[in-house]
């Protein structure tokens, strides 16, 4: 629901958390975790954001697929159809942490393999963090709502 949290029994369950993305589906480079950061590659294939610190005014996470019936937790296969969200200013994302030392308030980058890293300088900053989730289904994942910056 654009505007509002999507959360169910007090857990985020949605990629997509607060604003109106526009959504693209294109087949998987490799396997991709939902709330990674993506991009599309040389073939128009989408692959794990290999940037570390790449900025962008869109930026493209992959999302769940709930039409098959998948969850935050089913990682995509290669060549399977990965549905994406391209976020902007504003817009709230349930994005993956490359660690547990990210808390709220912090400034998060690409750390250049789908998860966002904490980034000290401000001015290379793509958002900011507003809450720290861990899955209860996948305690090794630790789950960021990020507020991207515009």
């Amino acid at each position: 629901m654009a505007g509002s949290y999507t959360k169910f029994s007090n857990d985020y369950r949605r990629v997509v958390l607060h604003g109106d993305p526009d959504y693209t589906e294109r087949q998987a480079a490799g396997v991709i975790k939902p709330g990674s950061l993506v991009a599309i590659d040389a073939d128009g294939k989408v692959a794990v954001n290999a940037n570390a610190d790449a900025q962008s005014p869109n930026l493209l996470f992959a999302c769940e697929d709930v039409i098959q019936g998948n969850t935050i937790n089913d990682d995509y296969a290669v060549d399977q159809i990965a549905r994406c969200a391209v976020f902007g200013s504003g817009d709230e994302v349930l994005a993956i942490a490359v660690d547990d030392s990210i808390n709220v308030g912090d400034k998060v980058a690409s750390n250049g393999d789908g998860t966002l890293k904490l980034q000290a300088d401000p001015a290379e900053a793509i958002g900011q963090v507003l809450h720290k989730y861990t899955d209860p289904d996948d305690a090794s994942v630790i789950r960021i709502v990020v507020q991207i910056f515009g």
